[in-house]
């Protein structure tokens, strides 16, 4: 059950490092306290992040361990969301918006093997 939560904390850690560091460019890329703090505190928590999973692949096997190492990607979706929410005040739009990574997965025809295997589709492409 440790390992389990030391390899919830890592994917945590390397998703708030990647958060900390687009933080870092959203005033821009100049050079500012602003730009420092969250270039160093995202580098800070993506090494942690290495090092936590280096030692977890010496207690884990490789097979468990790299799988869920994906776990990181949610909570990279996650944790913006719950931000905007919260110290923003805005809501799912407006996280939509930024993560529109999502928006084919959610705005799919109802049949979409169907349309791209019709035969009207293919004369187009021919």
């Amino acid at each position: 059950m440790i390992k389990l939560s030391l390899l919830l904390v890592m994917t945590l850690l390397g998703s708030l490092g990647g958060f900390f560091f687009k933080g870092c460019t959203s005033l821009g890329l100049k050079i500012s306290k602003f730009f420092i703090l969250n270039l160093g505190i995202g580098g800070i928590l993506y090494v942690a992040g290495a090092l936590l999973n280096i030692w977890l692949l010496k207690l884990m096997p490789y097979t468990i361990v790299y799988p869920l190492t994906s776990i990181t990607y949610r909570w990279t979706l996650i944790l913006p969301y719950y931000y905007l929410l919260l110290f923003k005040g805005k809501g799912f739009q407006h996280w939509l918006c930024h993560y529109s990574v999502l928006a084919p997965a959610i705005t799919l025809p109802k049949n979409p093997v169907k349309i791209l295997f019709s035969q009207k589709n293919n004369a187009k492409t021919l």
